[in-house]
């Protein structure tokens, strides 16, 4: 099968507020008296907290896979690599799945694909940079303290207190989203899908500890530019494929988008 023609790249900003507490955890081998036992990933540069690209392609992964139905069991991302599986268009597939297709023939219906979505890292805004510098005396953090309670007892089990850092509420972040597309693409499905899997990102959480309050955000904005930045109106997608009926209405995010 003759490898498709690249015919453009689309570019997408997108902002998003935490509407609680956001922690994607860092690494730190020891915590010194005082600091925190839980610290989360900053720039090594800057030091100032961000949301890596590979968090947020995770989360909106496992989102669509949970809409189409190819949420693994086994904690694995799907990696079927057909061309009729979205996931696998969208996100793409593993480095030994990518290799075992190799060796499968045309007519099975696999074919490797490279993946149609490069996420971004997301930074603070300047707003909110300045705002976290103020209110925080320049840490950028906050620090909860949670703590493990004995059920029979009521009382804190022993050495169960610890300590979480994370960003806190109203911060907000920025970046970008780049989407290929190639020949025969439908790229205003592929649009489609990934302006609805953000909108179910409301929904959900991202980062960790999201079952116990962390991580709600919402998508301030979302919108389409050129490579000069100019903003560009985006146009409906035809996802008519009856796979996409959990997604939630797009209407909202557009409106918003047309705002």
């Amino acid at each position: 099968m003759a490898p498709r023609r690249l015919k453009e790249y689309r570019i997408y900003e997108i902002k998003l507020r935490c509407i609680t507490g956001l922690r994607i955890g860092g690494t730190k081998e020891v915590a010194a008296i005082g600091e925190c036992d839980n610290p989360v990933i900053r720039d090594p540069l800057t030091r100032k907290p961000y949301i890596p690209g590979s968090s947020l392609k995770g989360k909106l992964r496992s989102l669509l896979e949970l809409t189409e139905g190819k949420y693994s069991n086994n904690g694995g991302p799907c990696s079927c690599g057909t061309a009729e599986c979205n996931v696998c268009t969208l996100f793409g597939v593993g480095a030994q799945s990518r290799s075992e297709q190799m060796e499968d023939s045309p007519e099975n219906g696999k074919g490797v694909s490279m993946p149609r979505l490069i996420f971004r890292d997301l930074y603070l805004t300047c707003d909110s940079k300045q705002l976290l510098r103020n209110c925080l005396d320049g840490d950028y953090t906050e620090e909860k303290t949670e703590v493990t309670i004995d059920r029979s007892s009521g009382k804190a089990i022993k050495g169960g207190l610890r300590s979480m850092e994370r960003v806190p509420a109203g911060a907000e972040f920025e970046g970008k989203i780049a989407m290929r597309v190639f020949e025969d693409d439908d790229a205003e499905k592929h649009e489609g899908l990934l302006t609805r899997t953000l909108e179910l990102l409301e929904y959900d959480y991202l980062g960790g500890c999201g079952t116990r309050g962390y991580g709600q955000i919402k998508i301030v904005e979302c919108k389409r530019v050129s490579p000069d930045n100019k903003v560009l109106i985006i146009s409906k997608a035809s996802t008519s494929d009856s796979s996409t009926s959990a997604l939630p209405s797009e209407k909202p995010m557009r409106e918003e988008m047309r705002e």
